[in-house]
């Protein structure tokens, strides 16, 4: 008697294994994304019927029912206990034909642009777009906002036209606040099988009129550009990444899977991100990047600056105030020509590595098990602690791991 679904089971348990240690080790985000390939278990379970009957159909075949169920459970729970609980809150909008990339569309069809005009007391502009991805950019000066709605999807040329004319961009204006919204039609048949169209939003905003801006959207990714801000940029999607290049003003934006990207930004920065890694370059200001599973990193940062992620690395280079870094799994570098305020950083199974400047005014802490302990600077190393004073001793470098901690010099 053959049995079906043994296969499907170990190769399903090779897979989430292999996954959560690359994620580990690598600061990848394998293991959300398995979540979202479950129908692919069905397509290796009717592999192994089709396999099983070429063999010969003379032995009977029975679902191996409790294999299967004991590695979906096993692996449902390894998800659990590595994942945060946003990546199973965004189920909700689930579809099965989007698993399959469907809802990414073949045929684009730009809408003709909305050029909107701007009452001189409107101060933010509010974008609301659950199906697609929005672009921020900076137009010329002006007294309008246009707008041009992409729509993508995967049908005929006339199903596509249909669909097309019927998605559009909504808008209104009230209390100083300017609403656009996309409106999308829905394609297919059955409920659960519905494909709504992917709906991309290219907003230009006048350079002559600062808005603050805030965004909300579910499956898209969410990019600015040399963008005029009021006072602030606000921002959240479920499944997107976040691209911020040459901004100035309070800069707030998360994403639960996706990578964030800034480079050459001023003010206060604010990234959260549940799956994907985070990487800043060149910032003015106060940040502070949180992720669970993912790497950090960050370069040229002049103000202070917090680092936390659960599964992941931390590489910072060039932060000159004051500077936290937490990670549970995962290596933390740090290097600075300069320590103008206190640093703390902690890793609980991971090894520390850091360049710090030969003449300052801080001292070194530092506490927990550590397997080996090297430095370059002149301070006093016993066994599994390393600590000392360079110059004044006014800020303080706080190192705990159960790892290894390097010292060098920075140059």
């Amino acid at each position: 008697m053959h049995k079906a679904g043994r296969y499907t089971a170990a190769l399903l348990l090779i897979g989430v294994g292999t996954a959560v240690i690359a994620d580990k080790t690598t600061g990848t985000s394998w293991t959300p994304q398995l979540a979202e390939w479950w129908p692919v278990l069905f397509i290796t379970l009717g592999l192994e019927y089709i396999l099983y009957n070429r063999k010969g159909a003379e032995q009977p075949i029975r679902l191996d029912v409790g294999g299967l169920i004991f590695s979906v459970l096993l692996s449902a729970v390894v998800i659990a206990g590595t994942q945060s609980p946003e990546l199973f809150r965004n189920w909700s909008g689930f579809r099965l034909a989007e698993s399959f990339g469907q809802g990414t569309g073949t045929n684009k069809m730009d809408k003709e642009t909305v050029r909107i005009p701007l009452q001189a007391e409107l101060e933010t502009l509010r974008i609301e777009n659950r199906l697609g991805s929005v672009k921020l950019e900076q137009g010329s000066a002006g007294s309008q906002v246009e707008a041009t709605l992409s729509v993508h999807l995967k049908e005929s040329d006339e199903e596509a036209r249909q669909i097309a004319e019927a998605s559009r961009l909504e808008y209104h204006a009230a209390d100083k606040v300017l609403v656009l919204k996309t409106i999308g039609e829905e394609e297919g048949g059955l409920v659960w099988l519905q494909n709504k169209p992917r709906l991309d939003l290219t907003v230009t905003v006048p350079a002559d009129h600062p808005l603050n801006v805030e965004l909300a959207l579910e499956n898209g990714s969410i990019e600015a550009e040399e963008l005029p801000l009021r006072q602030w940029m606000r921002g959240e999607t479920t499944n997107g990444s976040v691209t911020l290049t040459s901004l100035k003003g309070d800069l707030q934006l998360k994403t639960s899977n996706g990578r964030m990207e800034a480079g050459n930004t001023q003010g206060n920065l604010n990234l959260q991100s549940t799956n994907g890694r985070i990487d800043v370059k060149g910032h003015s200001g106060n940040a502070v990047l949180r992720t669970t599973n993912g790497k950090l990193s960050a370069e040229s940062i002049t103000g202070s600056l917090e680092a936390a992620t659960t599964n992941g690395t931390i590489t910072v280079e060039g932060v000159t105030q004051g500077f936290m870094a937490r990670t549970t799994n995962g290596t933390v570098e740090a290097s600075s020509p300069e320590v103008g305020g206190n640093w703390e950083v902690r890793t609980s199974n991971g090894k520390v590595e850091l360049e710090l400047p030969a003449q300052g005014d801080y001292r070194v802490e530092s506490e927990g098990r550590h397997s080996r302990v090297e430095s370059e600077l002149p301070l006093t190393v016993q066994e599994d602690m390393v600590q000392g004073s360079i110059g004044t001793g006014k800020h303080t470098v706080r190192i705990e791991t159960d790892g290894s901690v390097t010292l060098k010099e920075a140059h």
